[in-house]
């Protein structure tokens, strides 16, 4: 939600942190690089002023960084996670082909080992997969 808002106010800046993430600079990095804060905090300050429960509210503004909740609960763990699923390939590094490792602090608090996330990661890649030939057209 945050990144439609910054795609509709804030073009010129987008373009100028695009040519940043170009060069592998997270995409957080790059936002506050340019802007000064990222698309998770922007995107909590909107579900504040809606009037979003905190937990929502808290798990957009944390999930870049999870090690740094004080108090997590599930939801905000599983966002975590799931933001760093749709981020990866299969949880590859696309440059070194190597297993993107997800929070630690992440999986120990939902009670996962890192090789059942491997294994959730790949189910997920060959679903999408296997949904994106479904839909394909030729």
């Amino acid at each position: 939600m945050a990144k439609l808002v910054l795609s509709k106010f804030l073009k010129e800046e987008l373009q100028k942190i695009e040519s940043i993430t170009s060069n592998a600079v997270p995409l957080d990095v790059a936002e506050h690089m340019i802007l000064g804060t990222d698309h998770a905090e922007i995107g909590a300050l909107i579900l504040a002023k809606w009037f979003f429960p905190i937990d929502i509210v808290n798990a957009v503004y944390w999930h870049h960084n999870p090690e740094r909740i004080k108090n997590s609960d599930m939801q905000s763990d599983i966002v975590c996670l799931s933001n760093q699923r749709c981020q990866s390939n299969a949880d590859r590094d696309s440059v070194s082909g190597q297993f993107a490792k997800p929070s630690s602090a992440v999986l120990k608090r939902l009670g996962m080992k890192l090789d059942q996330h491997k294994e959730m990661a790949l189910k997920a890649h060959n679903w999408m997969e296997k949904l994106s030939d479904t839909l394909t057209f030729d």
